[in-house]
Protein backbone atom coordinates (compact mmCIF):
# COMPACT_ATOMS: atom_id res chain seq x y z
CA UNK A 1 0.00 0.00 0.00
CA UNK A 2 1.43 3.21 -0.75
CA UNK A 3 1.86 6.51 1.78
CA UNK A 4 -0.95 7.89 -0.53
CA UNK A 5 -3.09 5.04 0.28
CA UNK A 6 -2.39 5.07 3.62
CA UNK A 7 -2.96 8.87 4.17
CA UNK A 8 -6.42 8.53 2.83
CA UNK A 9 -7.41 5.56 4.80
CA UNK A 10 -6.58 7.29 8.03
CA UNK A 11 -8.31 10.53 6.93
CA UNK A 12 -11.36 8.66 6.28
CA UNK A 13 -11.10 6.74 9.99
CA UNK A 14 -10.84 10.62 11.16
CA UNK A 15 -13.80 11.84 9.56
CA UNK A 16 -15.96 8.82 10.31
CA UNK A 17 -14.90 9.28 13.99
CA UNK A 18 -15.89 12.64 14.15
CA UNK A 19 -18.91 12.51 12.77
CA UNK A 20 -22.43 12.27 15.34
CA UNK A 21 -24.59 9.38 15.02
CA UNK A 22 -27.15 10.67 12.30
CA UNK A 23 -29.77 8.08 13.26
CA UNK A 24 -32.21 9.87 15.88
CA UNK A 25 -34.34 7.68 17.62
CA UNK A 26 -37.54 9.51 19.37
CA UNK A 27 -40.06 7.84 21.66
CA UNK A 28 -42.92 8.88 22.94
CA UNK A 29 -45.02 7.16 25.53
CA UNK A 30 -48.99 6.62 24.40
CA UNK A 31 -51.00 7.73 27.40
CA UNK A 32 -52.85 5.55 29.66
CA UNK A 33 -51.37 2.19 27.22
CA UNK A 34 -48.35 0.08 27.86
CA UNK A 35 -47.56 1.01 24.27
CA UNK A 36 -44.79 3.27 23.02
CA UNK A 37 -44.36 5.21 19.92
CA UNK A 38 -40.79 4.65 18.19
CA UNK A 39 -39.51 7.52 15.55
CA UNK A 40 -36.92 6.51 13.00
CA UNK A 41 -35.53 8.54 10.00
CA UNK A 42 -38.98 9.55 9.53
CA UNK A 43 -40.89 6.26 9.67
CA UNK A 44 -42.72 5.93 12.60
CA UNK A 45 -43.99 2.80 14.28
CA UNK A 46 -45.51 1.15 17.82
CA UNK A 47 -43.82 -1.14 20.52
CA UNK A 48 -44.16 -2.48 23.64
CA UNK A 49 -41.05 -3.01 25.53
CA UNK A 50 -38.36 -3.84 23.19
CA UNK A 51 -41.05 -5.49 20.81
CA UNK A 52 -42.53 -3.64 17.71
CA UNK A 53 -46.41 -3.89 17.51
CA UNK A 54 -47.18 -2.15 13.97
CA UNK A 55 -45.69 -1.65 10.36
CA UNK A 56 -43.71 1.19 10.23
CA UNK A 57 -46.19 4.14 9.36
CA UNK A 58 -45.60 7.57 8.02
CA UNK A 59 -47.20 9.68 11.14
CA UNK A 60 -47.47 9.02 14.94
CA UNK A 61 -51.00 9.61 14.81
CA UNK A 62 -51.47 6.74 12.39
CA UNK A 63 -49.60 4.85 14.63
CA UNK A 64 -51.60 6.06 17.79
CA UNK A 65 -55.03 4.86 15.56
CA UNK A 66 -53.42 1.66 15.38
CA UNK A 67 -52.60 0.73 18.35
CA UNK A 68 -55.77 1.86 19.78
CA UNK A 69 -57.88 -0.80 17.62
CA UNK A 70 -58.83 -3.95 19.74
CA UNK A 71 -58.57 -6.58 16.93
CA UNK A 72 -57.42 -10.17 17.75
CA UNK A 73 -53.98 -9.98 16.70
CA UNK A 74 -53.20 -7.14 19.38
CA UNK A 75 -54.61 -9.01 21.70
CA UNK A 76 -52.30 -12.26 21.00
CA UNK A 77 -49.18 -9.97 20.32
CA UNK A 78 -50.12 -8.19 24.11
CA UNK A 79 -50.86 -11.85 25.29
CA UNK A 80 -47.22 -13.06 24.19
CA UNK A 81 -45.34 -10.14 24.96
CA UNK A 82 -46.49 -9.90 28.67
CA UNK A 83 -45.42 -13.97 29.04
CA UNK A 84 -42.44 -13.59 27.39
CA UNK A 85 -41.80 -10.66 29.11
CA UNK A 86 -41.31 -10.99 33.14
CA UNK A 87 -40.31 -7.31 33.67
CA UNK A 88 -43.50 -5.96 31.29
CA UNK A 89 -46.06 -8.24 33.89
CA UNK A 90 -44.16 -6.30 37.09
CA UNK A 91 -44.52 -3.17 35.96
CA UNK A 92 -48.03 -3.61 34.83
CA UNK A 93 -49.35 -5.74 37.83
CA UNK A 94 -47.81 -2.65 39.59
CA UNK A 95 -49.69 -0.18 38.28
CA UNK A 96 -53.15 -1.91 38.85
CA UNK A 97 -51.94 -1.81 42.54
CA UNK A 98 -51.97 2.37 42.48
CA UNK A 99 -54.86 2.45 40.72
Amino acid sequence: MSTKEANSIELNSKMNNDEPNSELIVREPIENSPFTIIGIENQWFGSMGKYRITEPMDTKEEVKEEVSKITWDRIVQVILIVTAEPKIKEELELKEEKA
